[in-house]
Order: C-alpha cells, then structure tokens, then sequence
C-alpha cells in the first residue's frame, strides 16, 4: 500500500505533464470568402457567387503536424446567370472529411506551408434559370443539387501562435446522370492557431 500511493501520484504527475502540452482545442474554425461557379449542365446556364463561408469543425484525430478534420464548410452569398441578369440567394452546404498536414492544421506550431485534402458530399442552391421543359409558362428551373465534393488547399503561416491563411479550390458534381456540377475558389483564415506548449515548472 506504502509503494503504490508513490507510484500512483508518480503516474498522474506525468500524465497530467503530457496533456498540459499538447493543444487541448479539439475545435476547428475557417473563415474566408470564395468565388463559385456552378451549371445545370455542361456548357450551358452557368452560375456565378460570390460568398462569405464559414466553416466549423471538429478534430477528429490530431497529431504534431496532422488533423483529420470533419468540417462544414458553409457557404452564402449572391448568384447571378448571365443570361437572365438576376440575382439570386445561392447556398452551398457540403460536409467534408479533410485530412490537413502542416500548417493547415491550425494546430501546429510548423512555419513550411500545409496542405488539405477533402473528400465529402454537399447540397447546393444556385437560383432559377431558363427552361422551358420544365415550365411553360415561366419557364424556369431550380439550380439545386447533391453531389459528392472533392477539395485541395495549401496553407501558409511563419509565425507559431498566429492565424493561418489558406488558398483552396474544390469541385463536385451531382449524383444523377445530369451532370450538374459546381466548382469554388477560396481564400480562407484559420482561426485559433495553438499557443506555445505549456510547461510545468517547479
């Protein structure tokens, strides 16, 4: 009994000393603008938005350098078709799996440029455009669709403690046979960049 009380608090110290180094923040937070393009079908009615995204997440696995991150990288902003001249409310609502090494882990104390990799499906609105199959009398069609997402960001950021800005383009296209797709070009910041490990002095 004498021997294991010792050995226990001898445990918990270094227990508690590896944990009080290592970054606690589980939580992942992007926040940018991007530039989308999106079509009904190749070469035709295609969609310009530009949006705000925000993109919140949780680090499923993290390491040194690497996080697997499942994210939701939300979209919102204005579209516009250039042949009908209006302006519509475009959403954009993918979820991503994203596998981010280095710097684009936004928790990493790392200065060399990161990188992210994603893969996910995603729900898009894109807003009304020319049809006249499908409505005689307006016709008009509704640009919406599910489709799986593809993803690729490079990272940069020297300082340690400081956000992260990150360059990504994506592209995805629908389930079905109607080849809708869609195709963004971003600029986001990482928010919440680790601070230097904690140290236990005694």
């Amino acid at each position: 009994m004498n021997r294991t009380i010792p050995l226990l608090l001898f445990t918990l110290f270094f227990t508690f000393s590896a944990i009080a180094q290592k970054s606690a923040s589980i939580g992942y937070f992007r926040l940018g603008a991007n530039l989308n393009f999106a079509g009904p079908k190749e070469g035709d009615n295609g969609f310009t938005m530009w949006a705000i995204n925000v993109t919140p997440g949780l680090r499923m696995i993290q390491g040194q350098d690497f996080a697997l991150v499942l994210a939701m990288p939300v979209s919102a902003g204005i579209s516009t078709n250039d042949d009908t001249h209006v302006s519509h409310l475009a959403v954009d609502l993918p979820v991503m799996l994203e596998f981010n090494f280095g710097t684009a882990t936004g928790n990493s104390a790392s200065a060399h440029p990161g990188i992210m990799i994603g893969a996910g499906a995603g729900y898009l609105i894109g807003g009304q455009y020319g049809d006249a199959s499908n409505d005689e009398t307006y016709g008009t069609r509704q640009l919406d669709f599910w489709g799986w997402r593809l993803s690729f960001g490079i990272c940069f950021g020297k300082d340690p403690d400081g956000t992260r800005i990150m360059l990504a383009a994506s592209y995805g296209r629908n389930f079905t046979a109607d080849k809708k797709s869609m195709a963004s070009f971003g600029f986001y910041f990482i928010m919440g960049n680790r601070k230097e490990p904690v140290k236990i002095e005694f």
